[in-house]
């Protein structure tokens, strides 16, 4: 935890996310981050994570990715009497939502991370929307049925790209959730990240001092032009 701390910048949309998250754990809420790559979203989940002693599953969204993908595929084999039979090649996901322990898993309780929610597809925001929802008791599948759903910790990540935004997201995945959204971080807090990056104490000095006269060039400029 300390290794992990040394790269972290403290600043205040930093400090509110880790705010936003532990809420939505301890609260068994859905969280959804919408901000641009780069805004320490990833880093922030695993710092609070470890800090909570939980275990993250990264899901990748694509647009390509379907129902099936995130709950397991129906695998047809033969028996040694040549007898055909259908078995479900299940996933974390769905182990975690019937409640059922995956042998791989460690003892820590799972965080689902949804990475790049405006990727998904209707079916899979169908799907996302049922698992998102407290209210209802099963998750719908592609085929319109349905699994029993047990409650499960969940992120949502969107990155507002190609106007890409939470419009694109269902009214009752948006109403499930803590949306927030990642604010850029303001000079004086890009100039603290940059001195964290910094291990020698000695080029700190000269780090800030180089980002001030960033910053008097910048406001000639914009006053000039």
């Amino acid at each position: 935890m300390k290794e992990i701390e040394k790269e972290i910048a403290f600043i205040s949309q930093f400090n509110e996310m880790i705010e936003i998250i532990h809420f939505g754990l301890v609260n068994n809420v859905p969280v959804i981050l919408e901000g641009m790559l780069g805004q320490g979203k990833q880093l922030c989940i695993n710092y609070t994570s470890e800090l909570l002693s939980y275990e993250v599953v990264n899901i990748m969204i694509s647009q390509s990715t379907k129902v099936e993908d995130l709950l397991g595929k129906n695998i047809i084999t033969k028996d040694k009497n040549k007898n055909i039979k259908v078995i479900l090649n299940e996933t974390k996901l769905s182990k975690a939502l019937k409640k059922q322990k995956d042998e791989n898993q460690l003892s820590k309780e799972l965080i689902f991370i949804f990475n790049n929610l405006n990727n998904a597809s209707p079916a899979v925001l169908e799907l996302l929307t049922s698992i998102f929802d407290k209210i209802q008791e099963n998750a719908l599948l592609s085929d319109r049925s349905t699994i029993p759903k047990n409650p499960i910790n969940i992120i949502g990540i969107l990155e507002p790209l190609n106007s890409a935004n939470k419009d694109k997201l269902p009214p009752t995945l948006l109403y499930s959730s803590l949306y927030h959204i990642v604010l850029e971080p303001d000079e004086e807090s890009i100039c603290e990240i940059i001195s964290k990056k910094l291990e020698k104490e000695e080029f700190k000095g000269k780090i800030i001092r180089l980002f001030d006269n960033y910053k008097n060039a910048k406001d000639i400029i914009e006053k000039k032009y």
